[in-house]
């Protein structure tokens, strides 16, 4: 599904630290309106793929009374979500978004956040996500798109946390999703979320903040934390001057 290190930096606490709960720019709050346009409900049967600490899960159970089923390749995070659940409309697999462990035509919506763009095969996971829609069932995602080419001084840790480096253009993005076979698709520019993520985590990186240096200090090696110094003001500029952004996706699997 996710590269390997995908996998594993995920899992990192400095991670969370950083991203927050959610793993994805926009938060929960996005996660809610992914859920409005895909008329989630109390009889939903959603899917979130890549789903890391299953934040959006318990979202969607608590707000909107889904049953939720989530995978994702990331043990730790797994066996962490596991240990804290206590709630009957959650069922938490470690799996393959190319090989969904699950019957065809069994769920009405499909989630996938911040995650399309670091899977190995794009397509071959959208095959999976579209066998295990129902008929007029959704697919909805939020990913990060790229528009030119990265400078190379922005190839870092940070631009990879936010899985630009491996992200398509606006066009293409919607294109895999055509091809796919789902139409009535509906494209939202969200960059400004993406924008806010990265402020966020500049300003978390210049505030004293003596456990995050230990993390700094204790996962990442000194080549890897190089970006730190005004890395995230580089990229918020390259992001702001329309070389990538952040998107959203709704689109719908014909009857």
């Amino acid at each position: 599904m996710l590269s390997s290190c995908c996998i594993d930096f995920y899992q990192l606490p400095i991670t969370q630290q950083l991203l927050g709960d959610s793993f994805h720019p926009g938060g929960l709050t996005l996660t809610h309106q992914l859920a409005l346009q895909t008329l989630i409900n109390r009889k939903s049967k959603v899917l979130d793929v890549a789903a890391g600490k299953c934040t959006s899960a318990h979202y969607l159970a608590d707000n909107f009374g889904a049953t939720t089923f989530v995978v994702d390749q990331g043990v730790a995070n797994l066996q962490a979500a596991k240990a804290e659940l206590n709630h009957d409309k959650i069922h938490i697999l470690q799996g393959d978004a190319t090989q969904l462990p699950f019957a065809s035509e069994s769920f009405d919506v499909v989630l996938c956040e911040c995650a399309l763009s670091t899977f190995n095969n794009r397509e071959k996971a959208l095959t999976e996500i579209y066998r295990v829609l129902k008929p007029r069932g959704f697919i909805a995602i939020s990913d990060v798109f790229l528009n030119e080419p990265m400078p190379t001084d922005l190839h870092n840790r940070l631009s990879q946390w936010l899985c630009i480096r491996g992200a398509l253009n606006s066009k293409r993005s919607q294109e895999i999703i055509e091809f796919g076979g789902f139409r009535q698709l509906r494209f939202k520019d969200v960059s400004a979320q993406l924008l806010e993520t990265i402020h966020d985590i500049e300003a978390k990186l210049t505030a004293p903040n003596p456990q995050l240096s230990a993390l700094i200090a204790c996962e990442l090696s000194r080549q890897q934390t190089d970006w730190q110094h005004g890395i995230a003001s580089r990229l918020a500029k390259f992001i702001y001057n329309g070389g990538a952004g952040y998107y959203t996706i709704t689109a719908r699997k014909p009857a």
